[in-house]
């Protein structure tokens, strides 16, 4: 290679080095996720999780999925869930388990 061709290079990947450390500056801080309405049962998943003592927020996501638990979602793609709801879900659930035996 020449020498021109060898300093273009070098500016061309200093060019790419700013360019990444530009992209790794932190980000503007989310807002806090807000619940569909004023009802005062929304939870998340991480709070739901504890309170029915699963293994994770990603266990009350999959059950959602599944269509096994209730959800609204929020206006930023937020999952909430309403306690009362999920209690009922999880109730007829454990009733339709114990009629199968």
């Amino acid at each position: 290679m020449a020498r021109a061709e060898v300093e273009q290079l070098r500016d061309v990947r200093a060019e790419q080095a700013r360019l990444r450390a530009l992209s790794k500056l932190p980000k503007k801080p989310r807002a806090a996720p807000v619940p569909p309405d004023n009802h005062p049962e929304w939870v998340l998943a991480a709070d739901l999780a504890v309170e029915m003592g699963v293994g994770g927020p990603w266990v009350v996501h999959q059950r959602a999925r599944r269509g096994r638990l209730p959800y609204a979602m929020g206006e930023d793609g937020t999952r909430w869930f309403r306690r009362d709801l999920v209690a009922m879900a999880v109730r007829a659930q454990e009733v339709s388990r114990s009629k199968r035996i």
